[in-house]
């Protein structure tokens, strides 16, 4: 979630207040000033609280939802692919389970679990399951360093063909540190003539 607002290079960021006076998240300064939305905060208070840890997937990407790509972006996506909705992946480690399952820059995850992503409000619903699914993994025993599937709805943009993957991924309290991506995030579009 991104607002429009500074925050302080170094600073720490603080709430994010809506109109009515309400508490919306906790700024995070970063170059797009995001911010991480209450019902995540809270989630991860309670996991913490209950489990003494905030046990988190390793997706190893960096997406944005497409409603945040640069118009003329999002226009050839929708044009040539009739893609309105889903997660661009702007980034995949190297080494990572997303990248051994062929996943790529440019590529669009449309769902995952079978949950889709039409909104960025969807975003916040989507961290949530994942906190949710660990969560659920740490309690029934699963532990942190266990395995986790997810089924990932997946258009390949190169290929331009849609597909479902099994991504397995580690339930970890570690930081994740993306490494790599070097390949720019586009729609590769065909020129008549």
């Amino acid at each position: 979630m991104y607002v429009e607002c500074e925050v302080a290079k170094f600073g720490a960021g603080g709430l994010v207040i809506d109109t009515k006076g309400g508490v919306l998240g906790m700024a995070n300064p970063t170059p797009r000033a995001a911010f991480i939305p209450t019902p995540l905060i809270l989630r991860c208070l309670r996991m913490w609280r209950d489990l003494k840890c905030v046990p988190w997937l390793h997706l190893g990407l960096k997406v944005s939802s497409i409603k945040f790509l640069h118009s003329s972006h999002k226009e050839k996506i929708s044009r040539k692919f009739n893609i309105n909705a889903g997660l661009i992946v702007q980034e995949v480690s190297e080494g990572s389970a997303a990248k051994k399952i062929g996943i790529k820059n440019g590529d669009v995850i449309e769902s995952l679990n079978g949950k889709c992503f039409p909104t960025t409000v969807e975003l916040i619903l989507l961290e949530i399951m994942l906190l949710r699914t660990c969560q659920h993994c740490v309690e029934k025993g699963g532990g942190l360093g266990s395995n986790v599937d997810l089924t990932v709805g997946l258009f390949q943009i190169r290929k331009e063909k849609r597909c479902t993957k099994k991504l397995t991924l580690n339930v970890s309290d570690d930081l994740e540190v993306i490494a790599g991506g070097t390949y720019p995030v586009s729609a590769k579009v065909k020129k008549n003539g």
